[in-house]
Order: structure tokens, then C-alpha cells, then sequence
């Protein structure tokens, strides 16, 4: 039983500790004939060998209620610092009881001492007493009783395994103490209104804690007694069939939660999660039409283009026989996300015939690199290997971490109007059907220029061309481009493509409307477009024709 020191008595009215000559509490002012020392309940015969109690308070305070968790946190960071000091000293005992079945009483003692501080910390936190905790381990000078039992021997062999004897309790414990943190909301709206924390919601929350000390004390190897499964005072200790019940029981309870746990994971992923579906003709894709950006998870992608069948050589094997790769070209711009990744995982393939894949390859500039930050924007090339006999069907996109779990946003091209492929025999395939919007420029080249002709090309309302090219181009990174010279091994090439409008409505042209294609396969677009030197976009009416048509710049 622990006795208050001599020299100080607790006031019945707000529980402050008073010297024992003093007529009136220090605190509130209560009278000297009301002073008395704090109550201590004695622990019942047969009871579990740890003592926990706190007396319950007839008011507390509103305004101390109301800023309890601000004025705790010099509390919190002493016990943050005992734990420290706790868990090596368990550490140490281990040893002790490993070859001499004792745990030493000066650290037990040292152990009990910052335990009943840790006591003392969360009864304040918990609202349970108003009274400010005293930066003391000392038993008696707080209403709060935190007692442990010195036991002259303990057992070797459950050192090893009090750690998994304990698992049922956490999980209980667990659950019952969502309920007392919901208990304890109730009680702080109950004391801001009336003052008085209710009796029954006090009596469960300083039940669970009991509880909570109670398996504290046998998995920190302080007594080797099993922890009752009450919240009673005068609870026993577990017996033998207690103890083999929470061995064996933990092994379905825990997959059971697991189950839960998924289950309800796999719930909120499917209502929280959305898929972002664009459809485009496989024909247009080829061609090099690109779709418009699609916004997800702060991310804006756009399906460029794609080369079906692709192939480089020097970059990859050869496909196997009755494959071939299928290369997809996307432009990704990190526009507010946290987290944007463009590696493997990150990217799927469906076929014609219901196959799922990932890709052999992505090209990204530099090679290797995987991740966006905020701001940039990356054209990814992404390789896949595809049977003869079937087509491309949905091309899948997540930029997060919705490639590895059910929640967050992905992007899924549809492709429509993708026809059976018949096998091919070998490593051969047949050439993709070009586009009925797609329409060809055929132009003569002389030592880097074309050669001014007649070829153009009437689609949609427009008159295209003829095309004149300056290849390298000459004063492009002395003029317009003066700050951002050709990359290492590459050049700027000068298109200039006349374009009239002939009928229909208005058409902006802008650096999005081109793209271009290399002889390695690399599909990019302009650096620069410009309309008679003027750099910018411009829109044009019918029967217009801008100046001699827009110079794009690409390297």
C-alpha cells in the first residue's frame, strides 16, 4: 500500500498536496479540518500483483479542460525520454533474468518510479484529474496510484515468449481503447458544459488503463503473472487455460482482422478510386493525331502517337517469333503532384485477344530517370511486345500509387477500330493501315533544302503546301533561339509550310498542331513556330492565307 509522505496531506476539494502545518489549502482555500490524506484502496486478496486507481474528482476545470493537450506537451516530452530510458533498462533486466531469474530492484524500482509518471501524465491527459502533474516520480504527491509488486524470482523461459502470449490483450485493447478515446470526447464536452466528468465514462476509461498497466508490466518482464481479462480491481491473474487460449486464438483473430482490414482497404479503394477512359481510333494513333490532355492526380498526359510495328535497332532484342513490339509515344507534365513516376510498374498493355502486360522498355531523357518533380514535363516512349494475331486495345497509365494498390486515378486509352491481325509467319509483320485522315507530301530534297514544287495537299477546308526545308537551319541559334543552342549532336532543321483556309471556320495553329517524325523513329515536337518572324499563335479565317504559312523549328 502507498502512503503520502508525512508531511503533506491532499485537499479533499481539488486534491493538491499542503504542508501538514498549514490551516488552508495552498490551492482552492479549503479548511485546515478538511484536509486529509488521499485515500488508498487496498488491493484485494488474490488480486493482480499492479495497482492502478485514480480517485475520482467532484469538479473540474473548465479552462483547464478546454487547453488540457496544449499544457501537457512538457509532460509528453519528459515521457517521451523515460521510454528511452525504460526500454533500455528492460534490455539490461532481460539478461538478468536470462542467467539469474531476478530482475535487479534498483532498475525495477527506477522502472516503476517512470511508469507511475507515465501514469500520472495520461490520467491529465485523459481529463481525469485537473491537478498539474508533479515533475516527480514520488508515489502519493498525485491522486493518481501506480504500484508494482517486486517478485523474488521470475521465469527464464517466458522472457521469450511474453512478447506473443500478450498479442490477444493488445488487440482487445486496441478496440477498447477506440472506445474510451470516444468516451473521452463525450466527457469533454460534458465537463465544458457542466463541470463534472460522468461517473460511468470515468469508471470505464480508468478500467482500461488498468488493463493497459496490467499488460505493460508482464511484457516489459516486471512480474510473470498473465494478465486477467478484466478492468476490474480485484481481477486474478490469468490461469494456464487463459494463457493457451491467447496462444491459440491469436492466430485466427489475427487473420480474421487481416481480412477485415483488406477487405474494408479494397472497399474504400473501389469508391475512392476512378479510372479516366479516353477513346481514340488505333488508325488516328498511328497516324500521329494526339489526343487531348487528360488531368489526373495533377497530372496531365497525352498520347502522342504510336509505331506498331517499331523497330531500332541496336536498342532492343529481336521480338520472338510471332511478336512484335508496338511502341506508344506520351507526353506527362507534372502540374501540382506529389508524385509522379514514369518507370515500368507504372504502365500496361491490353491486346485484342484479352492479354495483360507490362512494358519491355521506357525512353525517358536521361535514361533510367523514373520520377517528375513539380513543374517538369517528360516524353516517354513506351515499348511493348505484342502477338501477330492481335492488336493493341487499352493502353493504361498511373502515375501514383495507384499502379501498386486500389486507390488513386489512372488514365486508359481505349483504341477503337482496331482490326484482327492475321499471324504472320516468322518475324515478319504486315505494315499498320494508315489513316483515311492521314494524307502524304511528297517532297524532293537537294543537299539539306527541298526543292520548291508544286506538291500540296487540300484536307478538312485547308490548302497544305508546298513545303520548303532548311536543313541545318542557319541562324536559328543566333536569332530567334539565341538562349537555347542545338543539344550536343543535334541541329535545328527549318520547315516552312504553307497553309490556307479555303472554308470553314476560323483555325488556330499553334506548336501543338505538329509533330515530327525522324528516320530513328523519334516523334517530337516544334522547339519554335513562328508566323513571317513573329513568334507566338494566330488565328486565321477562311479565305486567309498566313503570310506564306507558319515556320516550325524542331531539332
Amino acid at each position: 500500500m502507498i502512503q503520502p509522505p508525512a508531511e503533506e496531506r491532499f485537499c479533499h476539494n481539488c486534491g493538491a498536496p499542503n504542508p501538514a502545518d498549514f490551516n488552508f489549502c495552498l490551492r482552492c482555500g479549503a479548511r485546515i479540518n478538511f484536509l486529509r490524506p488521499l485515500p488508498l484502496l487496498a488491493r484485494a486478496p488474490g488480486a493482480y500483483p499492479v495497482t492502478f486507481d485514480v480517485e475520482y474528482p467532484a469538479k473540474l476545470s473548465r479552462l483547464s479542460t478546454l487547453f488540457r493537450l496544449l499544457i501537457a506537451i512538457p509532460q509528453l516530452l519528459v515521457i517521451y525520454a523515460l521510454g528511452t530510458v525504460v526500454g533500455i533498462i528492460t534490455f539490461i533486466a532481460w539478461f538478468a533474468i536470462l542467467f539469474t531469474r531476478r530482475y535487479p530492484k534498483g532498475l525495477f524500482e527506477l522502472v516503476v518510479s517512470f511508469n507511475r509518471w507515465t501514469a500520472n501524465v495520461y490520467a491529465f491527459m485523459a481529463l481525469l484529474r485537473d491537478e498539474y502533474p508533479p515533475f516527480s516520480t514520488d508515489p502519493g504527491r498525485y491522486p493518481v496510484v501506480y504500484d508494482v509488486d517486486y517478485p523474488e524470482k521470475l521465469s527464464r523461459w517466458l522472457i521469450f515468449v511474453k512478447w506473443f502470449l500478450v498479442l490477444l490483450h493488445q488487440i482487445v485493447l486496441y478496440f477498447l481503447g477506440l472506445f474510451a478515446f470516444l468516451a473521452d470526447i463525450i466527457a469533454y464536452f460534458a465537463i465544458l458544459i457542466t463541470g463534472r466528468f460522468p461517473r460511468a465514462l470515468f469508471n470505464y476509461i480508468v478500467g482500461v488503463m488498468r488493463w493497459y498497466y496490467r499488460v505493460t508490466a508482464y511484457s516489459s518482464l516486471l512480474r510473470d503473472e498473465f494478465p486477467p481479462y478484466g478492468r476490474r480491481a480485484d481481477a486474478r491473474p490469468g490461469s494456464g487455460r487463459a494463457i493457451a487460449v491467447s496462444a491459440v486464438m491469436i492466430f485466427p483473430v489475427s487473420i480474421g482482422l487481416i481480412a477485415a482490414f483488406v477487405g474494408v482497404a479494397l472497399l474504400v479503394g473501389t469508391i475512392t478510386s476512378s479510372t479516366e477512359r479516353v477513346t481514340v481510333r488505333y488508325s488516328d494513333v498511328l497516324a500521329g493525331d494526339s489526343t487531348a490532355p487528360v488531368d489526373i492526380e495533377g497530372n496531365l498526359v497525352v498520347l502522342l502517337s504510336a509505331e506498331d510495328p517499331y523497330n531500332l535497332p541496336g536498342v532492343f532484342r529481336q521480338p520472338r517469333t510471332g511478336y512484335r513490339f508496338v511502341q506508344f509515344q506520351l507526353e506527362i507534365t507534372n502540374v501540382d503532384s506529389a508524385f509522379t513516376s514514369v518507370n515500368k510498374q507504372h504502365f500496361g498493355l491490353t491486346d485484342t485477344d484479352g492479354r495483360d502486360q507490362g512494358p519491355l522498355l521506357v525512353q525517358v531523357r536521361p535514361l533510367g530517370r523514373v520520377q517528375l518533380e513539380r513543374g517538369e514535363t517528360e516524353r516517354a516512349g513506351v515499348a511493348f511486345e505484342v502477338r501477330d494475331g492481335a492488336n493493341p486495345s487499352e493502353l493504361t497509365y498511373a502515375p501514383g500509387l495507384a499502379a501498386f494498390i486500389p486507390f488513386g486515378e489512372k488514365v486508359r486509352f481505349e483504341f477503337a477500330g482496331t482490326p484482327a491481325r492475321a499471324p504472320a509467319s516468322g518475324r515478319t509483320t504486315s505494315p499498320p493501315v494508315a489513316s483515311p485522315r492521314t494524307h502524304h507530301i511528297t517532297v524532293a530534297v537537294d543537299c539539306g533544302s527541298a526543292v520548291p514544287g508544286p506538291a500540296q495537299v487540300e484536307v478538312a477546308g485547308l490548302r497544305i503546301g508546298p513545303i520548303e526545308i532548311e536543313d541545318p537551319h542557319p541562324s536559328a541559334g543566333r536569332a530567334l533561339l539565341a538562349n537555347r543552342p542545338a543539344r550536343s549532336g543535334a541541329r535545328y532543321s527549318l520547315i516552312l509550310l504553307p497553309i490556307k483556309i479555303l472554308e470553314g471556320s476560323a483555325l488556330i495553329i499553334e506548336k501543338t498542331n505538329f509533330r515530327l517524325k525522324d528516320t530513328l523513329g523519334s516523334v517530337r515536337g516544334p522547339d519554335l513556330i513562328t508566323f513571317g518572324g513573329k513568334l507566338g499563335h494566330q488565328v486565321h479565317s477562311p479565305g486567309q492565307s498566313p503570310f506564306d504559312g507558319p515556320g516550325t523549328l524542331s531539332r
